[in-house]
């Protein structure tokens, strides 16, 4: 190898990376579609443990912002479009839930969760409430870089006299099918009995940079009460992409 060509090797070993780091510590500022009529569809696999019959779930579900109040306030409808369950080796269809309302504030934390008495449900509404707070993300209230974190507490619906903490952190860009995503990486800690039992969550959250819409979410729920004892989750979803549009008839 040539001076001249290793000199340019050199350059390139030792200024790319500081480029490229130049470029992760970019600072954004993230955001979520809060537009009335905005519609996303979602692909849901799960893999339920409890007490080690493991039951896996594929389900399909519907989210609509149905309103945007003038205070920022977000309100989404989540409508199950139908889905398939396997247990102990067989596979059979599951009956439609009933439609779930959740209701933000601008930022993403749940101010109310709704849900119609639902005999298909194994879990208490309060239960169901903290599942859909560490399902999604929240906003920090300023511009963040990779590495950045925040955190909030809420009342726990589940116990009271106690909080839900939720911490999150901006781990940077990534790809995801092509699109350039936000990496936000969440972990959520809820008691659920006075004898120091936590349901506890680990989420990560792929995120459209340009649109706001997470494209992918994935991570485990543990020690989640349900009528059959304490369940373990394997969780992700999946942003469906929409069809495309037909050829125009000749």
């Amino acid at each position: 190898m040539t001076r001249k060509a290793l000199t340019i090797l050199t350059l390139i070993l030792f200024v790319l990376p500081a480029v490229a780091q130049q470029q992760d510590d970019t600072t954004v500022t993230l955001k979520r579609p809060q537009k009335a009529g905005t519609v996303q569809r979602y692909k849901i696999e799960a893999i339920a443990d409890a007490g080690g019959t493991e039951v896996t779930v594929e389900r399909k579900m519907k989210i609509e912002i149905k309103e945007v109040k003038e205070n920022g306030d977000v309100v989404l409808v989540m409508k199950d479009e139908g889905g398939k369950i396997v247990a102990m080796g067989q596979e059979m269809e599951v009956p439609l839930a009933s439609t779930v309302t959740v209701t933000t504030d601008k930022l993403g934390k749940v101010l109310k969760y709704e849900r119609a008495n639902d005999d298909l449900s194994v879990m208490a509404p309060q239960i169901e409430r903290l599942l859909a707070v560490a399902q999604d993300y929240v906003l920090p209230e300023k511009d963040v870089k990779p590495g950045d974190t925040w955190q909030y507490e809420m009342d726990n619906p589940a116990l009271k006299d106690t909080k839900v903490t939720v911490k999150l952190m901006y781990a940077g860009f990534e790809k995801v099918d092509e699109t350039r995503v936000w990496k936000i990486k969440q972990a959520m800690s809820a008691p659920v009995d006075r004898e120091g039992g936590k349901m506890e969550a680990e989420m990560t959250f792929f995120v459209n940079s340009e649109t706001g819409v997470t494209v992918r979410a994935e991570g485990k729920f543990s020690n989640v009460p349900s009528q059959y004892g304490p369940v373990n989750i394997t969780w992700k979803t999946s942003l469906v992409k929409p069809d495309a549009t037909p050829a125009a008839a000749k």
